[in-house]
């Protein structure tokens, strides 16, 4: 489990780096408010934030990425199990939290898939997420996953 976590943040790693490096966007969507502002790494989404599974102090991937970064940078987890696109664009309207630039890692959909939502929903909501942080100055990574077909 442990190497499964660390392949994935050094994928992650990669593929930001690759995207910074060539100034190449992987699909038609436009990669706002790059460069960052600050170093900070707000991870935002579901059970796989949290680390659930896994030793949550020291087994999900916010606390591998926080290690992995060549500089220093404040990685904070915001990671709630079971969450949905829907219930995450809720959570962050209601948050009291200011964003003020850097980079969010939005980890939403599995949920969405495991409880049958139409995605055409999810993808409203991911879509009012990315908007609503982009707003606010973030630069959105979205981590998600590819449901039964």
């Amino acid at each position: 489990m442990r190497s499964a976590i660390i392949a994935i943040c050094a994928a992650l790693l990669c593929a930001i780096a690759f995207m910074w490096l060539t100034d190449v966007s992987p699909n038609e969507w436009t990669i706002r408010n790059f460069p960052v502002s600050n170093n900070d790494v707000l991870c935002f989404g579901d059970s796989l934030v949290t680390g659930v599974g896994t030793d949550r102090a020291s087994g999900n991937y916010p606390s591998h990425l926080r290690n992995l970064l060549p500089r220093k940078a404040e990685v904070t987890a915001d990671g709630h199990p079971g969450c949905t696109a829907e219930e995450g664009l809720q959570l962050l309207r209601d948050s009291h939290r200011h964003f003020t630039g850097g980079t969010v890692i939005v980890t939403l959909g599995g949920n969405d898939i495991l409880q049958h939502i139409p995605w055409e929903r999810t993808e409203t909501a991911l879509e009012g997420i990315f908007r609503f942080l982009q707003e606010r100055g973030a630069m959105v990574v979205f981590t998600g996953v590819q449901g039964p077909l």
